[in-house]
């Protein structure tokens, strides 16, 4: 969206251009926090802890974003996927969800078809959906159980994800808290095998 692009005043410098930067991605934290709902929150973590399977869903921009979630949520739980994969199709990393299973689902826009159909396709296999998104995202994409609006408007042309980041670093907190005793110890196996393998420096 080149249209979006402010005039920066480069005469001001590189540094007090990042402040504006900066700026911006501290107002969408704040607006990020004002619009989310304790109870969206709540089952959200609680839906993610609980779930027999977790499938981590996001394309383009928010595949990445899907990828971040993923790491960090099977550093506390087992049974948590990505989708797609590479060389997969999306309906070989969804089959077998069902009524005991969540898609944490990460569409920040702007969004491909194929994101708001697979959310509907699992709905209708009775699949639980936590949606993070931007704040249109409610509107375009009907259906999910609970759904976390995260700001995204930066100081420039590019859209900024520090919200949507913060969001799910606080999920990851917020799951490892409900688990407990079984987050530790699965953090302790992994650090295990690190000793093992020595891949880590």
């Amino acid at each position: 969206p080149l249209y979006l692009q402010p005039e920066a005043p480069l005469g001001d410098g590189r540094r007090a251009a990042y402040a504006q930067h900066v700026v911006a991605d501290q107002r969408s934290l704040a607006h990020t926090l004002h619009g989310l709902d304790e109870d969206a929150l709540d089952g959200s973590v609680l839906a993610l802890a609980g779930a027999r399977r977790v499938v981590v869903l996001g394309f383009r921009n928010s595949a990445w974003l899907a990828l971040y979630a993923r790491i960090q949520l099977g550093l506390l739980r087992p049974a948590v996927d990505l989708a797609p994969l590479p060389s997969q199709t999306l309906s070989e990393s969804l089959v077998g969800l069902g009524r005991a299973d969540v898609i944490l689902a990460v569409g920040m826009r702007r969004r491909v078809p194929s994101f708001a159909a697979a959310i509907q396709a699992a709905r209708d296999e009775g699949v639980r959906i936590v949606l993070l998104t931007d704040p249109t995202g409610a509107a375009d994409v009907p259906g999910a159980d609970w759904t976390l609006g995260c700001h995204c408007r930066g100081a420039s042309m590019f859209d900024t994800y520090v919200a949507a980041v913060s969001v799910i670093n606080f999920l990851a907190g917020q799951v490892a808290a409900q688990l407990g005793t079984a987050a530790l110890q699965r953090l302790q196996g992994v650090e295990q095998w690190h000793d093992r393998l020595g891949d880590m420096v």
